[in-house]
């Protein structure tokens, strides 16, 4: 009798135990739930916005390319040198006879070397060269044609020749001696051989083109018409307007060849 009420007890224990298990259980399953949710809110981004990029991955940065600055142009430059006047007074001219000829060179001797590193020698030679006798100083001279060959050996280039005594042996002898300088290798400014020649120079050095130009105010024997196309004088028939006109010829000339200077 007693074993059978242990049983009864037994059993009733049991049914109350599983009835407490299912009554348990739906608020076990709404709690995790809850929990569930909860724990996703705090994970979840605020409304409306977006889970930031993860970032690419950075490489490091290349140094700008600088390319090397293109260097400055060399200035250039020219040196240029002037000379005169040279003379041949009947002193000079005795002085330098050896024998039956004329030397000038040694007046040179000192000095050639500073003559001839200069870029652009000019010298004005004060004195036609006829080639012929006789050799004469003051009031009207004539040289001997070795005179052209000692400012060849000194180191000029250029021969002005436009001055007051080119005239002295009157016109064949002014415009021999611009061929004969010009057949020696000078650049010749003043005068010309021919009427047609130009009577000025355009000398292109390290560069540069610079124009030269060459004018006597007068002519110790006369400037008349038969002398005007060969030698460059700025009075004609007293007046200088058009010798001055002359002279803007020839500048404009040398610009329009493209001289710079």
């Amino acid at each position: 009798m007693k074993k059978a009420f242990f049983i009864v007890g037994a059993i009733i224990i049991l049914i109350g135990t599983v009835a407490a298990v299912l009554l348990f259980l739906p608020g076990l399953q709404a709690g995790n739930t809850f929990k569930a949710a909860n724990n996703a809110e705090l994970t979840a981004p605020p409304n409306n916005s977006q889970v930031p990029a993860k970032p690419a991955p950075t490489t490091a940065a290349q140094p700008p390319v600088v390319q090397a600055p293109t260097p400055a142009p060399e200035p250039q430059y020219v040196s240029l040198l002037f000379g005169g006047d040279v003379m041949a007074h009947q002193k000079q001219i005795d002085s330098h006879k050896f024998g039956s000829s004329y030397d000038f060179k040694d007046d040179y001797k000192y000095i050639s070397e500073t003559i001839s590193a200069a870029d652009i020698a000019l010298v004005n030679l004060e004195t036609p060269v006829s080639g012929e006798g006789p050799y004469a100083g003051w009031p009207h001279f004539n040289a001997p044609d070795s005179i052209a060959d000692a400012l060849l050996y000194a180191g000029f280039d250029v021969i002005a020749t436009a001055n007051n005594h080119m005239r002295d042996q009157r016109d064949d002898a002014m415009r021999r001696t611009c061929s004969f300088l010009q057949s020696k290798g000078f650049e010749v400014i003043g005068t010309a051989s021919d009427e047609d020649d130009v009577k000025y120079a355009l000398i292109e050095k390290n560069g540069i083109k610079i124009g030269f130009v060459n004018f006597t105010k007068s002519l110790n024997c006369g400037y008349p018409d038969s002398a005007q196309p060969y030698v460059n004088c700025l009075r004609i028939d007293g007046k200088a307007e058009a010798g001055l006109e002359m002279l803007a010829a020839e500048i404009s000339a040398l610009k329009d060849q493209g001289a710079d200077s």
